[in-house]
């Protein structure tokens, strides 16, 4: 039995004449296949079959219509892979679509009935060809060194379009631009259609097809339907018409536009805005703006050289231009700038004056001109260089050159003479010298000379300076030594000696200076050296020999040993600095050491080294060298080297009482030692009463304290006399600025600015022994904030209050020492026997 209708997705097998299923078939209808499952399945008489070709993507029948990626048809049942295709560049969908240089594609088959895609151009009658198209069976572009025109390729064309072999230089008037890919820029008169040039027809001057103008010949006009028309009577005047040839839109040259119409121009006018305006103007014709708008005849320009359209640009010889016209000069004048303006006058007998001509005989003593100046003058009389006037003439170059020239020659020879005397004065001297200079022969001599150096010989091996001295010498004196210095060499020698540089502690001379010394000669110097300071000198002297004829230079060292005296003159080099102890306005205070001695080393700053305060320094020094007594601090000596300045006293260990009066309290210093330290200090001030000095800054600063063991006999001495800072501060101009210190312990006379005598050391001692009685401050911050507070309650009379701890005789002294009246305080001798009593006593 056979089914009429299959269900639905079955198909109907014609063999067995049954509904069966097909797994390739996607959608089945009325017992066929519709629709297969993938493209690799084609349908056959409503099955589908399985494509036979492999690498097949879409196959119909027996035949394959597409191949998978990467693979091309071969043959209607034969997919090959693209590297197997060598020959192409760049593949399709459906095969090649760029084939390599040297092949063009084909989509057609050989007589295999197989694909080519790219076949050789060598295999065509082209040649020099790079891509050939097989349909157009034509090249469509050249190698790059030729040129395309109608699929024939060659290095250039004629302009006839035949191919041009025999020269390479012959331009065509068709194509202006023509590559190995054809033309790809046509001349007017011609456009392009497959990189070929096709002239344009129907008048056109420049057209897009052989029916489409874009611009028209001369004497047409360009249509709506972009077609070339004639326009008739406009040709001679419109240059280009409207468009539909109504009328012109711009006028030829010699025309203007009036409407749609075109008028002439005047007959001067090569261009013009409207008959009576040029523009521009015809040969043979000028414009002036201010003079008309039309243009003027050349032959109206008189006295003119050369014109151009805007008037004359050189007139000739006598006339000068305004407003590009010639006008006449002023009478005798061939050159001007204006009528009233002349630049140069006729060639003979007249003269440019305030840019006017002026006859010679009008300038005075003038005789003769010439290129319109005065070239000859009366007399004497010369012309001046502007040559304007006659002026008299005066030889200056005479005039002041032989003056100059005698002054020249007479401090020529003055110079002369001064130098040839100055050489006879060298020479006298020089001479003078030698006769005291001790030259003699060596073989002569009864002295033992030993051998310095294979050129030099002499007598000493050390100079000591002994021979007018003991074994000291004397500081800042000269002292001198002999040596006598041979010629052991062949040639003649120059002798000379040379010391250290920069030595500080010594000075060393020589007599003679240098002396020339012959073979075996020999000469005696006198060495003198000079100490600076007091010291021990161990050191050498070169003895420096000149070889004249080789020239060679030798030097050996003579040593020198010098013991001087001591003085207060030190060597800075024997002091040793161990610590800084303090500061001040004078400078830097170190403990250090002096041949053994701890001593006090108080350095001047830099700064201060001002060559008044040194002066000032070297006065005190001069005033402590006298001073010998047990209750002054003992003056070592002092340095004056500069930067080195400094002074060298004895060094107190507990410092100053005002020092121990800040570190100890009251309980700590018994009273009958603080009595002891103000007589100490009293003892010292009588020394220097006694010989005329005033101290004039006695404080506890000042009071150095030596020692706390009440038996020993100086406890404290006495320092700064003088301060360094002021020793030359006249009495009579005391005051309190800044430099001077607090008045504290300054009297009333001083603070008035009154003369002053020995009673104002008494009363600064008197304030000193408050303050050490009372082992306090005399005027304390917290009654006296400022020093004029202080001034103004001593000036008034006012004294302080006794203390506790002070005795009533204690109290009574300093109410003695510091009393208002200067006539009524205590001399120092009697404060000395008060405090002596007071001290037996306690």
């Amino acid at each position: 039995m056979i089914p009429l209708q299959c269900q639905i997705n079955y198909i109907f097998d014609t063999t067995s004449n049954q509904c069966v299923t097909n797994e390739n078939c996607q959608t089945a209808k009325y017992g066929f296949c519709t629709k297969c499952a993938s493209d690799l399945n084609y349908l056959s008489q409503g099955r589908c079959l399985q494509c036979q070709t492999n690498n097949c993507a879409l196959c119909d029948s027996n035949s394959c219509l597409k191949c998978l990626n990467g693979f091309v048809k071969y043959t209607d049942t034969w997919c090959i892979s693209k590297s197997e295709i060598s020959t192409c560049k760049t593949f399709g969908s459906s095969g090649c679509v760029v084939c390599n240089e040297g092949y063009y594609q084909t989509d057609s088959k050989n007589i295999e009935n197989k694909y080519d895609y790219c076949v050789p151009i060598e295999s065509t009658t082209v040649t020099n060809c790079k891509r050939y198209s097989a349909n157009n069976n034509k090249c469509v572009e050249c190698l790059d060194a030729f040129k395309l025109k109608n699929g024939i390729c060659a290095e250039t064309f004629d302009e006839d379009d035949k191919l041009k072999t025999s020269s390479k230089t012959v331009t065509e008037t068709t194509c202006l631009i023509r590559n190995n890919k054809g033309c790809q820029h046509c001349a007017d008169g011609y456009y392009n259609i497959n990189n070929e040039c096709i002239q344009c027809q129907n008048n056109c001057l420049t057209c897009y097809n052989t029916t489409y103008c874009t611009t028209c010949k001369s004497g047409f006009y360009l249509s709506a339907d972009m077609s070339c028309k004639s326009l008739g009577a406009l040709q001679e005047s419109c240059d280009i018409a409207l468009p539909g040839g109504g009328g012109c839109a711009i006028c030829n040259s010699g025309y203007y536009r009036e409407g749609i119409s075109c008028t002439p121009c005047d007959e001067s006018c090569s261009l013009c805005v409207n008959s009576y305006e040029c523009l521009a103007c015809k040969d043979g014709y000028f414009n002036i703006p201010s003079e008309g708008k039309l243009c003027q005849p050349n032959t109206t320009l008189s006295n003119c050289e050369f014109s151009l359209s805007s008037g004359c640009e050189r007139c000739v010889s006598g006339h000068y231009l305004s407003n590009h016209k010639c006008y006449e000069c002023s009478s005798n004048c061939i050159s001007c700038d204006t009528e009233s303006v002349c630049t140069k006058c006729d060639e003979k007998e007249y003269i440019l004056i305030n840019l006017q001509c002026l006859h010679f005989t009008k300038v005075e003593h003038c005789v003769s001109a010439q290129n319109s100046k005065c070239v000859k003058c009366e007399g004497r009389r010369e012309p001046t260089d502007s040559g304007d006037s006659c002026t008299d003439s005066v030889k200056y170059g005479v005039v002041i050159g032989i003056p100059i020239t005698v002054v020249v020659l007479l401090i020529l020879t003055i110079t002369l003479l001064i130098i040839i005397l100055f050489f006879i004065l060298q020479r006298y001297n020089h001479k003078q010298q030698m006769q005291n200079v001790c030259v003699f022969d060596i073989k002569s001599s009864n002295l033992t000379m030993e051998k310095m150096n294979e050129v030099l010989c002499s007598n000493k091996n050390v100079l000591r300076f002994d021979i007018d001295s003991d074994k000291v010498i004397k500081v800042d004196t000269e002292t001198r030594d002999l040596i006598c210095i041979g010629n052991a060499s062949k040639h003649s020698l120059k002798v000379q000696f040379s010391v250290i540089k920069g030595c500080d502690c010594y000075e060393i001379r020589t007599v003679p200076s240098i002396v020339t010394l012959k073979q075996g000669k020999a000469c005696e110097f006198e060495i003198f050296i000079k100490p600076l300071c007091s010291c021990q000198i161990k050191e050498n002297i070169m003895v420096i020999a000149l070889d004249i004829v080789t020239g060679t230079v030798l030097s050996n060292k003579l040593q020198f040993e010098v013991d001087t005296e001591q003085s207060t003159k030190l060597n800075s080099r024997e002091l040793e600095e161990t610590k800084q102890i303090g500061e001040g306005s004078f400078g830097v205070v170190y403990k250090g050491n002096y041949r053994g001695n701890t001593v006090a080393i108080k350095k001047m700053k830099q700064s201060d080294n001002k060559e008044e305060t040194i002066s000032e320094f070297k006065n005190e020094v001069d005033m402590l060298d006298k001073f010998r007594n047990e209750y002054i601090v003992h003056f070592f000596g002092t340095v004056l080297i500069p930067n080195k300045i400094c002074m060298v006293t004895e060094f107190a260990q507990y410092g100053s009482l005002q020092d121990l009066i800040n570190k100890k309290k009251s309980n700590e210093v018994e009273m009958h030692l603080r009595i002891k330290f103000i007589l100490d200090a009293s003892k010292g001030i009588e020394y220097l009463h006694e010989n005329g000095i005033l101290h004039r800054d006695i404080k506890p600063d000042n009071i150095l304290v030596i020692s706390l063991d009440i038996n020993e006999k100086v406890n404290a001495k006495l320092t700064d006399f003088g301060s360094a800072r002021n020793i030359n501060m006249l009495m009579t101009n005391m005051t309190f600025t800044k430099g001077i210190g607090t008045p504290v312990y300054m009297a009333p006379e001083i603070l008035k600015k009154e003369k002053y005598k020995k009673s104002a050391d008494v009363y600064s001692l008197g304030i000193t022994m408050f303050e050490c009685f009372g082992w306090c401050q005399a005027y304390p911050k917290t009654q006296f904030k400022f020093p004029w507070t202080i001034a103004e309650f001593v000036i008034e009379g006012k004294r302080l209050d006794k203390k506790d701890d002070m005795s009533d005789n204690s109290y009574e002294i300093i109410q003695r020492c510091w009393e208002h009246e200067q006539s009524k305080r205590l001399n120092i001798e009697d404060l000395v026997s008060s405090l002596s009593n007071i001290a037996l006593k306690g």
